[in-house]
């Protein structure tokens, strides 16, 4: 049922960040609790269901605070209570033009935030499904610079570090230390090329047998999905 909850606070078990609550309350009281809450309830099932990072949802709720902050000027337009009803694809068009104008170099990232919520709500049958703008932020990927990557050479450099290191640490008896490890998962991730999350997320059941070769095995890594698209 969708109300507002008598807790406005949000408790994020473990993240990467500082961050260990969110406090939607003070959105409450400006004329679109309705929608608040179902969006501070949608969160709290995201956390409960455990299948994003806690860090993932934390940017949710800060993205959150910017379409809080339009939909005060969305209800100051309409002069009433607005509704879940009012989300609609007139309310996200006119959204985003408000974030290219206010925000042009962060609007994409606040956007999609955004419209993960509203997509895991419209899943939830709490909001009417309704057709989200197609590529609202052309080229915004070449405004952005993104880290230089590693010459040829300065990668063969890294490779042969980390291979003196795994070598040492191959003929080591005794449990690893944290730096070691460290270099293990640098080497995997120097290796494989995967991301940064499911390399952290690796268990110790991760190596599998190979179905075709008896001298392989296989890296088995999962890669967490948000609720952006439908």
């Amino acid at each position: 049922r969708i109300g507002v909850p008598a807790e406005a606070k949000v408790c994020f078990v473990s993240n990467a960040t500082t961050q260990k609550r969110y406090d939607f309350g003070k959105y409450y009281g400006q004329g679109f609790d309705l929608i608040i809450s179902a969006i501070q309830q949608t969160i709290e099932i995201m956390l409960a269901e455990n299948t994003l990072q806690d860090s993932t949802i934390v940017r949710y709720c800060k993205h959150i605070g910017f379409f809080s902050d339009y939909l005060v000027i969305y209800q100051a337009a309409h002069k009433r209570e607005l509704t879940l009803e009012d989300v609609t694809s007139t309310l996200i068009k006119n959204y985003i033009h408000h974030l290219k104008t206010h925000y042009p170099r962060s609007a994409k990232v606040y956007y999609t935030g955004v419209k993960s919520v509203l997509v895991a709500m419209q899943n939830k049958k709490w909001l009417a499904r309704f057709e989200f703008p197609r590529n609202p932020f052309p080229n915004s990927n070449r405004k952005l610079k993104g880290q230089k990557a590693f010459s040829k050479a300065e990668r063969q450099r890294v490779i042969y570090a980390l291979k003196e290191d795994v070598n040492a640490i191959i003929e080591k008896n005794e449990p690893l230390g944290g730096y070691e490890l460290t270099l293990c998962l640098l080497a995997i991730a120097a290796r494989s090329g995967m991301n940064t999350t499911p390399l952290l997320e690796m268990t110790v059941d991760s190596i599998k047998d190979h179905p075709l070769k008896d001298n392989r095995k296989l890296l088995v890594l999962y890669k967490r999905r948000g609720n952006s698209t439908l």
